[in-house]
């Protein structure tokens, strides 16, 4: 999200083009600022209120966020959704996945504190596949349709406090084996910083 920008700390962030793939971001509502972490990352911060980076989409099958959570007790935490898909923190330590009303939990994940995680949502025709650090969970039921992507929100009003990294986009649906591949990619690009 952050790697190319070139803003200065605490400029807002009107649009965002992907790492790979063809759909920019644009801000809606409050824009989100640029963020030193400290690992000296540039970073595109969400305050948890209503900053949102979103876009209509129709061609991307697969949708990847490195981002981490900023850790807020007994909240729920929005990180991205695709529609009717997203993932989220919950108010535990777990992350979870949702496709219409179906959840799946990624219960050794804990999306929050320094490290940052890779996020994908892969639409498989009838069931959508999700994998947070390169680890799929298959939802049952519902389809991986997507009609859009926003960062910073799950579902209609669960916004997240939320640093990201970088996003990216294919218009096919990734594998497993390609999700922890492109796991793999990211933790070579950005060392330490991934989990």
């Amino acid at each position: 999200l952050a790697k190319e920008q070139g803003l200065a700390d605490g400029a807002t962030v009107a649009n965002m083009k992907p790492s790979i793939g063809s759909v920019t971001l644009s801000a809606s509502g409050t824009a989100p600022v640029m963020a030193t972490d400290e690992y000296g990352l540039k970073t595109v911060r969400f305050d948890g209120v209503d900053d949102i980076l979103t876009a209509a989409i129709s061609s991307a099958l697969s949708l990847t966020v490195v981002g981490r959570v900023r850790p807020v007790a007994g909240t729920e935490q929005g990180i991205f959704h695709t529609g009717g898909t997203y993932i989220n923190r919950t108010t535990g330590i777990n992350c979870r996945a949702v496709v219409t009303g179906t959840s799946s939990k990624f219960p050794n994940v804990d999306p929050t504190g320094p490290k940052y995680h890779v996020f994908t949502i892969v639409a498989s025709g009838s069931v959508a596949r999700y994998a947070v650090d390169g680890t799929v969970a298959d939802v049952v039921g519902g389809t991986g349709t997507h009609t859009q992507v926003t960062i910073g929100r799950a579902a209609t009003a669960l916004f997240g406090a939320i640093d990201g990294l970088e996003w990216f986009t294919t218009n096919r649906a990734l594998s497993a084996d390609e999700c922890l591949a492109a796991y793999a990619a990211m933790k070579t690009n950005w060392g330490n910083a991934i989990a």
